[in-house]
């Protein structure tokens, strides 16, 4: 594996010159990963630099994905990494506006930025500088079950999202749960309300609620919720999913006891070697016909800290994940989709299918917990778990959430 001819011109430019021993020490290495396969690939990665770089030693430290939403920006003011995975768009931003994370605009050449896309660059850019690197994105889709489809004698994929809600009739009468759902962690219920808000409002009053443009209040807004409400009063979820993790939500798909579940492609890593090949995708239902295609593709980014002690070598590794190679290398064994169109995609079916479903939609947003304030995230995420189970209060749940947004967007 060797550093390609673009990033070794970047890192002359920033005098970071590959293949050298100019640069050694420990780099230490805060990533967060959600299985053990997305620890396997960011292991990989590392074993491959320190081949390349054999002066230099990357000290990883693990941590799981909501570990490190709450402990990072303590690390990045009091004793910081030099490396740090995080988010791109407005995750990024809150960490860039404070002066937390380092320009690395001197790695990025403009071949690079022409290989990656402007969608790719951009997300990691602020005021025409870029901040990180991005690895691998998600797509979202409802991922189901064939055999309990075809048991049902539902058709897939379902194309609006009044066939979604009656079809929760039909599986609740032939004993099967219709939706999967692990609420415990609030944030895949975010998933449900973009796609609700994405399908019948559109992107931009999409954005323009994440930007604090539109109140939580707003008409169209409580629509969204009206609209949810069908499922909630159809028996869609699964029972008691505000006690269970995710993953203990898709163990009800597994186990062949729902029918289907709204979640990132990473869900395709935890599927059974049974209920694999009996799983499809689909995208989210159409509710107004007329509104332009928009999908949830998240992308996951790396960074370093302003204040890292040792950012020469931390910008050799960044660079290094830029590379095709390395992101090959790390999709192979956590079965994600590079950031870079060069890289080669894994050979996995489910992801194929999901990446198909994602492509051609002309406007891609990067969830809720990215897109907007993350005070303000918080606090609609939390009103969107108290909305499911009491649907009833939704007028102090869209105050609650329109307080935050004031807070965190002053006019």
């Amino acid at each position: 594996m060797t550093i390609s001819k673009h990033i070794a011109t970047a890192l002359v430019g920033a005098g970071l010159m590959a293949g050298t021993n100019a640069y050694a020490g420990t780099v230490v290495f805060n990533a967060s990963v959600a299985s053990d396969p997305d620890r396997a690939a960011v292991t990989a990665a590392v074993d491959a630099f320190e081949k390349i770089h054999p002066d230099i030693d990357v000290d990883i430290n693990f941590y799981d994905e909501e570990s490190n939403k709450t402990a990072i920006r303590n690390w990045l003011t009091t004793s910081p990494p030099d490396i740090v995975k995080w988010y791109a768009g407005n995750k990024m931003v809150q960490l860039v506006e404070p002066g937390l994370l380092a320009d690395v605009s001197d790695i990025w050449t403009d071949e690079e930025k022409t290989e990656f896309g402007p969608g790719m660059v951009d997300s990691i850019s602020v005021d025409g500088k870029q901040y990180g690197v991005p690895t691998s994105y998600s797509t979202w889709a409802i991922y189901y079950r064939t055999d309990l489809f075809e048991k049902a004698g539902v058709t897939a994929p379902i194309a609006t999202f009044d066939d979604l809600v009656a079809a929760c009739t039909t599986f609740r009468d032939n004993g099967i749960i219709p939706i999967a759902l692990g609420s415990k962690g609030a944030w895949p219920l975010a998933g449900w309300f973009d796609y609700i808000d994405l399908r019948l409002n559109g992107y931009k009053f999409h954005m323009d609620l994440m930007n604090g443009k539109v109140a939580w209040s707003d008409d169209k807004v409580k629509a969204v919720f009206a609209e949810w409400k069908k499922l909630v009063d159809a028996d869609c979820f699964a029972e008691n999913h505000t006690s269970l993790a995710w993953r203990e939500g898709l163990a009800k798909m597994n186990q062949g006891e729902a029918a289907m579940m709204l979640m990132g492609n990473y869900l395709i890593a935890s599927l059974t070697p049974e209920s694999e090949p009996v799983t499809g995708a689909m995208n989210f239902p159409v509710i107004n016909a007329d509104i332009p295609r928009a999908e949830d593709a998240p992308i996951e980014t790396y960074h370093i800290p302003a204040k890292a002690k040792n950012i020469p070598e931390a910008k050799l590794f960044l660079a290094f994940l830029m590379e095709p190679s390395t992101q090959s290398l790390m999709s192979e064994i956590y079965p994600v989709l590079p950031a870079n169109p060069e890289a080669s995609p894994p050979d996995v079916r489910l992801l194929k299918d999901s990446a198909e479903l994602a492509a051609g939609a002309e406007y891609y947003a990067q969830f809720i917990d990215r897109d907007t304030d993350s005070q303000v995230a918080t606090v609609a995420m939390d009103g969107f778990q108290e909305f499911l189970v009491h649907p009833e209060r939704l007028d102090r749940i869209l105050a609650n959430i329109d307080r935050a947004q004031q807070r965190a967007y002053p006019q």
